[in-house]
């Protein structure tokens, strides 16, 4: 039977939190128990009570966990495009259907046509140009441009 140092578990357990890590990328939540475990592992080598290494093991985690997620706000998050209809906002488009007493009107965006409302009541007529602010539900805000 092979004997294992309570480092090597450590290190071990920091590797199976590693390779679960590859299998849910994105979260860090794994990759901050690795490094829970790499503290701890520090810890043990060192000699320390196994209390103490628990007690390290738990610090580390929650410490990289506040890094990590710190991390990802600054680093990962700021660099997102975005998409879909949230895309459109500042866009400009050309009102191809008057809106009426009980229907927006129909604005064409990038080849595309949606329902609009204008963002002050003004009535939407056809061949006004208008620039997208705004997107609720299923309807583009506008402001008629000038």
């Amino acid at each position: 039977m092979i004997n294992y140092t309570i480092t090597q578990v450590w290190l071990l357990w920091a590797l199976i939190f590693v390779i679960f890590e590859m299998g849910t990328p994105g979260l860090f939540f794994s990759l901050s128990l690795a490094f829970g475990a790499l503290s701890a592992a520090a810890g043990a080598w060192n000699d320390i009570a196994v209390l103490s290494q628990w007690l390290v093991f738990f610090g580390g985690t929650v410490f990289s966990l506040i890094g990590l997620n710190a991390w990802v706000a600054v680093n990962v998050l700021k660099d997102q495009e975005v998409t879909n209809v949230h895309a459109l906002i500042g866009k400009k488009g050309v009102v191809i259907k008057n809106a009426t007493e009980y229907h927006a009107a129909q604005i064409k965006v990038g080849g595309e046509c949606w329902s609009a409302l204008s963002q002050d009541g003004q009535f939407l007529a056809y061949g006004d140009n208008v620039t997208i602010i705004n997107v609720t539900g299923v309807k583009l805000i506008v402001k008629i441009n000038q």
